[in-house]
């Protein structure tokens, strides 16, 4: 494998826009591509994070996750 310079940039540049795209899949509805409402409410007593993501366009909630705060 060659790690020239310009290997090394467009590889760079990939992986970005990879991250991109991801980022964009998981901040937009997809349903309509608006972006997405997301909401934390922390319960400290269980030591949870609970994520929703809502799309006030199509009034749905796209996504409900809970984290773990450690």
């Amino acid at each position: 494998m060659s790690y020239s310079k310009e290997n090394i940039k467009s590889s760079v540049l990939s992986r970005l826009e990879q991250i991109r795209n991801f980022l964009k899949s998981v901040n937009q509805c997809t349903l309509c591509s608006q972006p997405l409402t997301l909401i934390h409410e922390i319960d400290t007593a269980e030591a949870h994070v609970h994520e929703t993501a809502y799309c006030s366009q199509c009034d749905l909630n796209v996504r409900k996750k809970e984290h773990s705060l450690h």
